[in-house]
């Protein structure tokens, strides 16, 4: 799912020339190097993805970096944005199946005035073990705002990592 919304999101980053990943809760690091340190390991998907929409690019990695240094891409922790309006920004989430529906709260409660923010996950790769494909936070907030104006959701049908996963992912 990521890669159809990643498209779309360095369209609106191209534009907006900010995007925030929001990242699950993770525990407390000081400074920001050991915060970089903490993320990286559980960036790695996003950055894969954005190295593959980049890979026209002489080195990907440093394009991100380079982005990452002029603050074009910001990566938050979850447990850190309480208090905080983010404004003007384009936020994903990814991975929100993952989420508890009061992470996703908390994450959609912080939206600022012109801010949009897109939830991405696959309610069939759940982590967690205490969720399932109707309790958590990605399903839970497709509900909640099935109908509202301010909202649109999309489900995507087909996997386009290859066949070998999208057989694995129907009968595994």
């Amino acid at each position: 799912m990521f890669f159809y919304i990643a498209t779309d999101a360095i369209v609106v980053f191209c534009v907006a020339h900010i995007l925030r990943i929001i990242s699950e809760n993770l525990c407390l690091v000081y400074g920001v190097p050991a915060k970089e340190e903490k993320i990286d390991p559980w960036m790695k998907p996003i950055y894969d993805n954005l190295c593959y929409l980049m890979r026209d690019c002489d080195d990907p990695m440093e394009e991100i970096d380079d982005l990452k240094r002029r603050g074009g891409l910001e990566i938050e922790v979850l447990t850190y944005i309480r208090g905080r309006s983010i404004p003007r920004q384009f936020i994903i989430c990814d991975e929100s199946q993952n989420m508890t529906p009061l992470m996703i709260k908390t994450l959609v409660t912080r939206v600022g005035e012109k801010t949009k923010i897109v939830f991405t996950g696959d309610p069939s790769q759940i982590d967690t073990p205490y969720l399932d494909a109707s309790s958590n936070g990605l399903s839970y907030l497709a509900e909640k705002l099935k109908g509202e104006e301010i909202s649109g959701h999309i489900t995507l049908t087909k996997n386009e990592r290859s066949k070998v996963a999208e057989v694995c992912s129907k009968v595994l």
